[in-house]
């Protein structure tokens, strides 16, 4: 059985389509773990309105995502755990080719799906490595991260538990930090099909804010994890610490752009120059402040 986990928070506007197209998938053995994270808008009442018994709603106080994902994992009475944001919705065949996934790879312990971002642009099909196949193993989650997004992502309840869940008080970068964790020691399993659409631009979402470093995921530590791919971690590794230095001197944060700038390692003679460049930049920046 599947346990899929719902974290909510004020997305009153969202949810109605988000849990229909849990209530319409054509696979029907799970149950639906929604966790109110302390929503003070009428997500609840919205809520309310759909009666099936495999509907099971927790409330507590806000705590943040990982919070509530760990809570809903708890409580999870399924083998697999399937995420889907709040926001975020499934095609009606969506657990069926997880299922099928499952089925054609036996020995692996996480299974992903393709996606549709949904954005004010208009809709872009994210698919792994633009791959012909339908199903495939992924061997280098670092080389492939872009094809993965919470909503579309299946794993073990025991893998989950035996890496820690999600890590509490993050606010950005908690979900890639957990399928990380997860690829250092289990094999990914990947449906190349969109069955997935995520939501980028939607209210309350992370993408629309900077967060603070501190309310980050400190992807430093990310140099010390176990991935058997050293150079794909490396190079992942510095591209999200250079992803948060821009972040954070677009919101005027020009000492903590300066901050993951300086926790960047590698060898990379070029990147090596590239990364004292904008350091000198923004150093002169803040002296002129």
């Amino acid at each position: 059985m599947f346990s899929i986990i719902i974290p909510l928070y004020n997305k009153e506007n969202y949810i109605k389509k988000t849990i229909s197209s849990v209530l319409g998938q054509t696979f029907t053995d799970y149950e639906v773990v929604i966790v109110d994270d302390g929503s003070t808008d009428n997500s609840l009442s919205v809520l309310s309105n759909f009666q099936d018994d495999r509907i099971k709603v927790y409330s507590k106080e806000n705590g943040g995502v990982s919070s509530a994902r760990n809570f809903g994992i708890e409580k999870a009475q399924g083998k697999y755990i399937a995420f889907l944001d709040a926001d975020d919705y499934w095609e009606e065949d969506y657990l069926q080719s997880v299922y099928n996934t499952i089925l054609k790879f036996p020995n692996c312990q996480i299974f992903a799906t393709a996606q549709t971002v949904l954005s004010n642009d208009g809709q872009t099909v994210n698919k792994c490595n633009n791959r012909d196949e339908d199903y495939f193993m992924i061997n280098d989650y670092c080389s492939s991260a872009s094809a993965f997004q919470t909503s579309g992502i299946c794993a073990f309840k025991t893998s989950l538990v035996e890496v820690g869940g999600f890590r509490d008080g993050v606010k950005r970068g908690e979900d890639i930090d957990c399928w990380l964790r997860l690829a250092c020691n289990n094999k990914i399993a990947y449906c190349n099909v969109p069955k997935v659409v995520y939501n980028l631009e939607t209210e309350n979402g992370a993408n629309l804010s900077f967060s603070s470093i501190k309310e980050s995921f400190p992807y430093t530590e990310w140099y010390d994890y176990s991935y058997e791919n050293k150079a794909a971690l490396m190079k992942y590794t510095t591209s999200m610490l250079l992803m948060l230095s821009l972040k954070a001197y677009k919101s005027g944060e020009r000492d903590e752009a300066l901050t993951c700038l300086r926790n960047i390692k590698g060898n990379d003679m070029f990147l090596k120059r590239l990364i004292i460049y904008f350091r000198v930049l923004l150093m002169k920046k803040n002296r002129c402040i």
